[in-house]
């Protein structure tokens, strides 16, 4: 049975490799046709798609002109409901057309992965099959796997170009999203404008109505006032009619009243409609949500007391009425005066249950925009600082950031060309004023140009301020990098200028600004830093040298992120490869910080040598300070928290802006006062006392307050200001009392301005009792009378500033009697000497029996006075 089952087998394998070889030819024949029909429609597909792609380059072309068309219409257009509705569908329908494209380039990203993947499997099976003697069957096989891998190559260069025409739709329905969300943008800012013009105009409209029924009812009142004046005598007739007038007058009032808050209310609507139409629109700033917060409670703060007062009028009212329905009269002229009165009141409770209810309802309404812009403003904060970018996960996503980057230099291109054609095309459309100033701007230029031509260069500029001041030195400087720049300076001003000047489009305005902003702020530093380090006003060094090479690679890698920055922030490369350039910028920062770790003891070292060990302390601690807060930027940076870092970045920047700007200022200040010093010395007798008791202290005044503004440009820019949480806390804790005197309590706040005030009380002192000696008692010819009043007159202003202070901290001195009790017990006990030296030096002021430059003996040690104070006196010895 086994034998002829094995022999029906032979038999079948036989006659099933004849019918094989038989229909070769037909098979060999039949899958090239297949092969090709799939490759000739998929191409023809992608010549669709190029056709789509090409009529979908004509429709953003045309919503360029329709977005620049509706820009120079200005207000003159007109916008509706309905137009609006339109463009808002347009741009939901972009959107959804631009996740749609994401998701076929994810789906064409898979299919060319498991093309590669099928290749590879093809691939070896054919491998394996020709690696040993080929049967007929296997050649077959053999051919037909080839054919596969022919198709699979063939579909898998088609998928690629696939890949390449879906990145280009998607960038075009970018484009097309982009213009069309400015658009609505435009036609939302239009018809909100066209909206609040219309409420604008109806609130001016019902505050003149308001107004004029206001002085209608103030003249009523005046009126009723002056009929109540005339009514006499004390029947229940003329009470009655009083009572009546006394109603009357009240319901003039209290309508005045209503309108005022029917006014009030109208305004707080409007005020509300706006602020949340900007809640409801754009993505806002955390410093304009902050504004919108603090005017939101302050409606919301109005109108709950304008409720509050409204119901309180309203409880007397009811009170009122209640009173009034208790008086009866027999008469029936009374008692309809009586009954007019309870209409009246019952009117006004009507009237003010309206606006009860109405400024109940604004006041939930304010209650939930408040509460709507806190959340978005704390959202904002905690999304701006908090959040974390994420890299890509997926293996197909990074071959897309890849491929994105290779394609970045024609994406530079092309944003080139389309920056210069649009340039082209305001030119074209220019008139011939426009061209005619243009050609003048350009002719002026270049003369510029030439004039800075003719600057000095650095090194000649060297030779002659050698030796110079920090102003001049700085000025040699500045000049010496106009001159180096002279050329792309000027190109990039008439570019610029010229493209103000014939209104060319706003994104390519941006881009050429920021373009020249990145050449300029690589520029810039590294002509700062060969002016530090290698110029001819330095001493050159190897280490300078390194320095300088380091920082040439970071300031070009650091212009080439900022690129990649800008292109991102300006919708020109995806969302996902500008996290990567943020994240791949913050590990150039670590990187920096370690090139700046390994130079630091080399700069100190020089610092310890060529200034003074003061600001040699004060650049080792901002040095440690300035490095701990880079490595942290950075490391939140890479840690993925970017925004974060950036704020810590864009704080150390202004940081340092702030300090590089006071230094600045702090030497031409410098430089100023010497020269006012040399100017009172070459032309002055009293040069010498100018220079010391007015130029000196004037300089010291001037730094102080150069410091304090420092400080403060710095709160401002930091948004440390009142509102501040932090300066809030600092406030509160400031003002906690520490200790009490008398009724007065003491704070942190009130110790600092007492120190504060004493200080400057003793420097002006002190410098009072100088300059009154050199120049107010100048003419005394007795030096010991002329110290003497001085020194009075310092002790007088000191007593003076003394009292002051007591007064402005509220003190009464009759509450400092058991502090002058403990002074008194204190003197008697071991302060006699202190008192006794106090005392002595008064007599020795007012009777001079002992003068300055009178020589001595104390002790066996002789000497000249020098100074009398009142506590004791100076004696210089040979």
């Amino acid at each position: 049975m086994s034998v002829f089952i094995n022999r029906r087998n032979a038999w079948i394998s036989c006659f099933a490799t004849i019918l094989l070889l038989a229909f070769s030819p037909t098979l060999s024949l039949a899958i090239p046709a297949t092969t090709t029909d799939v490759v000739a429609s998929r191409r023809h597909d992608l010549d669709e798609q190029k056709s789509s792609i090409d009529r979908l380059r004509g429709t953003v072309e045309k919503k360029r002109a329709d977005l620049q068309k509706l820009r120079d219409a200005g207000d003159a257009v007109a916008v509706d409901a309905a137009l609006l509705e339109e463009t808002r569908l347009e741009k939901e329908a972009g959107e959804i057309e631009l996740q749609s494209t994401e998701l076929d380039l994810l789906e064409t990203a898979h299919t060319q992965n498991d093309l590669a993947t099928a290749i590879e499997q093809l691939q070896d099976k054919l491998k394996s099959l020709r690696a040993g003697t080929l049967q007929n069957a296997e050649r077959v096989l053999a051919g037909k796997i080839e054919q596969q891998l022919a198709e699979k190559h063939n579909l898998l260069a088609l998928e690629r170009e696939q890949q390449t025409l879906w990145n280009q739709r998607g960038q075009l329905i970018k484009e097309k999203l982009q213009l069309v969300k400015e658009y609505w943008s435009l036609l939302n800012e239009r018809y909100a404008a066209i909206q609040s013009n219309q409420r604008e105009a109806a609130l001016i409209e019902l505050e003149k109505h308001l107004k004029l029924e206001s002085d209608r009812l103030l003249s009523l009142s005046t009126a009723l006032h002056e009929k109540l004046g005339t009514v006499t005598g004390s029947t229940p007739d003329a009470e009655a009619g009083k009572s009546l007038l006394l109603t009357q007058i009240k319901e003039a009032d209290e309508s005045s009243y209503l309108l005022k808050v029917q006014l009030q209310a109208e305004k707080a609507a409007y005020s509300l409609n706006q602020l949340a139409g900007m809640l409801r629109g754009k993505d806002l700033a955390a410093p304009r949500l902050a504004s919108i917060v603090e005017e939101v409670d302050g409606i919301n703060q109005e109108l709950n007391a304008a409720l509050n007062l409204t119901q309180g009028k309203s409880d007397v009212l009811r009170q009122l009425l209640a009173v009034k329905q208790k008086r009866q009269s027999n008469k029936a002229a009374i008692q309809q005066k009586l009954r007019r009165e309870q209409q009246i009141v019952g009117d006004l409770i009507e009237q003010f249950a309206r606006q009860v209810s109405t400024l109940q309802q604004l006041t939930k309404q304010a209650g939930k925009v408040a509460e709507t812009a806190h959340q978005i403003y704390q959202e904002t904060l905690k999304r701006s600082l908090t959040a974390r970018h994420k890299l890509p996960g997926e293996f197909f996503e990074w071959k897309a950031l890849l491929h994105e980057t290779l394609l970045l230099p024609q994406t530079l291109l092309k944003t080139a060309q389309e920056v210069a054609i649009q340039y082209w095309r305001a030119m074209t459309q220019s008139d011939a004023a426009h061209l005619f100033a243009l050609l003048a701007l350009t002719a002026s230029w270049l003369w510029c140009w030439r004039q800075i031509a003719r600057l000095p260069t650095l090194q000649a500029a060297a030779d002659l301020q050698h030796g110079a001041g920090f102003s001049a030195t700085a000025l040699t400087v500045a000049l010496a990098l106009l001159r180096d720049n002279r050329l792309s300076l000027s190109f990039c001003l008439l570019s610029l200028t010229a493209g103000w000047m014939v209104d060319v489009d706003a994104r390519a305005f941006t881009l050429l600004s920021l373009s020249f902003a990145l050449w300029f702020g690589g520029r810039l530093p590294l002509g700062l830093a060969y002016w530090l380090l290698l110029s001819p006003l330095v001493a050159r060094a190897e280490w300078k040298q390194n320095l300088y090479r380091v920082y040439q690679w970071f300031i070009v890698l650091s212009v080439l992120l900022a690129l990649y920055l800008m292109l991102g922030h300006l919708d020109i490369i995806t969302d996902e490869l500008l996290a990567l350039a943020e994240r791949a910028f913050m590990l150039f920062i670590a990187c920096a910080f370690l090139a700046a770790l390994h130079l630091r003891p080399r700069v100190l070292a020089w610092l310890k040598r060529v200034a003074p060990s003061r600001w040699y302390k004060i650049a080792r601690l901002a040095s440690f300070l300035f490095l701990a807060f880079m490595l942290g930027a950075a490391s939140l940076g890479v840690a993925g928290y970017v925004n974060l870092a950036w704020a810590m970045a864009g704080h150390l920047a202004w940081l340092l802006l702030v300090v590089v700007g006071w230094y600045i200022v702090r030497g031409v200040l410098h430089d100023l006062c010497n020269s006012l010093k040399n100017q009172a010395l070459s032309y002055s007798d009293r040069g010498v006392l100018w220079a010391q008791d007015v130029i000196d202290p004037l300089h010291q005044l001037l730094r102080l307050l150069l410091a304090v503004v420092a400080a403060v440009c710095l709160f401002q820019i930091y948004g440390w200001d009142a509102e501040s949480p932090v300066l809030q806390a600092v406030g509160r804790a400031m003002t906690r009392p520490w200790f009490h005197i008398g009724e007065q309590s003491f704070d942190v706040q009130r110790m600092l301005f007492t120190g504060l005030f004493v200080f400057l009380l003793f420097a002006t002192t002190r410098w009072i009792r100088k300059f009154s000696f050199r120049w107010i008692y100048a003419g005394v010819s007795d030096i010991g009378v002329q110290n003497s009043l001085a020194a009075f007159t310092q002790y007088g202003l000191f007593l003076l500033g003394v009292l002051i202070l007591l007064k402005t901290l509220g003190l009464d001195l009759t509450s400092l009697a058991i502090f002058t009790g403990a002074v008194g017990v204190g003197i008697g006990l071991g302060l006699q000497s202190i008192a006794n030296n106090f005392i002595s030096g008064i007599i020795l002021l007012l009777e001079r029996p002992l003068k300055t430059k009178d020589l001595v003996t104390v002790a066996g040690i002789e000497g000249e006075v020098s100074d009398i104070g009142i506590r004791s006196v100076t004696v210089r010895t040979y």
